[in-house]
């Protein structure tokens, strides 16, 4: 049965704690990103989630607005 093979709560915390204690996350992401830059694609910022880099929007409160 497949949910024989899906880590429970527990496991998945512990793991999340295992990558943040080590920095893992950022380290992931820049491979990701350089895997990308060597691709012709840039990612400025990104969030992980579940697993999925999403695009994170820019901050627009600096920008000048065109007159």
């Amino acid at each position: 049965m497949i949910s024989d093979h899906i880590p429970d709560e527990i496991t998945i915390l512990a793991f999340r704690y295992l990558m943040d204690e080590h920095d893992l996350g950022k380290q992931i992401f820049q491979v990701d990103k350089a895997d990308h830059k060597a691709n012709g694609m840039a990612i400025q910022q990104g969030t992980i989630i579940d697993g999925i880099l999403i695009p994170a929007l820019s901050d627009t409160s600096t920008r000048t607005k065109p007159e």
